[in-house]
């Protein structure tokens, strides 16, 4: 072989790096997850009744903005 070759590619991560960057999220996950709110089944319904009847809300508005915007240019 040549002088000046490198046989070891430096490309990837070591093992210590993969073992660091888990530790790291595993100490993360485990500050994050209790401070979230426990959500029951009845209360997931109530949020997505109240963003269905917002989404619906819109709707109506912008149908009714379309339809004063189309009586204004005649």
């Amino acid at each position: 072989m040549g002088a000046g070759v490198n046989i070891r590619s430096p490309r990837g991560f070591t093992l210590i790096e993969l073992v660091v960057v888990v530790l790291i999220l595993s100490v993360s996950f485990a500050l994050v997850l209790p401070k979230l709110p426990n959500v029951t089944g009845s209360e997931k319904r109530t949020e997505l009744r109240r963003i269905a009847l917002g989404a619906q809300s819109l709707h109506e508005h912008a149908a009714f903005k379309k339809k004063a915007l189309l009586s204004s240019m005649t």
